[in-house]
């Protein structure tokens, strides 16, 4: 071995001693939770466990047929031109009806999203009515509307109100 590389040697050594000794005036703490953290833990990890329950098996319901093509001329899903058969209603007033445990939510914009009376109903009267909250029940959201200014509305519909309206859509493309 050369003189160089005894001193390259050395100088690589030393280099990494320093780098290992970094940080090491730095103090830290490693612990464990005391009695009354863990107590605490156990106590909330308790509470968030999930209960399941069985739902009542159920017959689906069928959709109302109603002039879905009203909705493409229409301003907002309340307009005059929109056919009532779709049963339009706001949302919150859907929820504050038939799914109690979605009362307390603080609506903002509650006349800003609608429904229609088939994304309401997914299962007969029958089957709803042993149901204690329809929440059970409850559709979810595939395909929203929206009506931009002045009314800046969402309308929810059914997968099937939505393929007619793109039937209706296209034929007239």
């Amino acid at each position: 071995i050369t003189s160089s590389t005894s001193d390259l040697t050395t100088v690589v050594v030393n280099t990494i001693r320093d780098k290992a000794q970094l940080g090491h005036d730095i103090p830290f703490r490693t612990g464990t939770l005391n009695d009354e953290c863990e107590r605490e833990l156990e106590h909330e990890l308790e509470e968030e466990k999930e209960v399941e329950r069985e739902i009542e098996v159920v017959e689906p319901a069928s959709e109302v047929n109603w002039d879905v093509g009203t909705l493409l001329n229409a301003q907002s899903p309340t307009d005059k031109t929109v056919d009532a058969g779709g049963g339009i209603m706001p949302l919150y007033q859907y929820v504050s009806k038939r799914a109690s445990s979605l009362e307390p939510i603080q609506w903002q914009n509650a006349n800003q999203v609608f429904v229609t009376r088939n994304f309401t109903r997914t299962v007969t009267s029958a089957g709803a009515a042993r149901s204690s909250d329809a929440v059970d029940f409850m559709r979810p959201i595939d395909v929203a509307l929206f009506y931009p200014a002045p009314a800046n509305t969402i309308l929810l519909l059914t997968d099937c109100e939505a393929g007619q309206l793109w039937k209706i859509y296209w034929q007239h493309e």
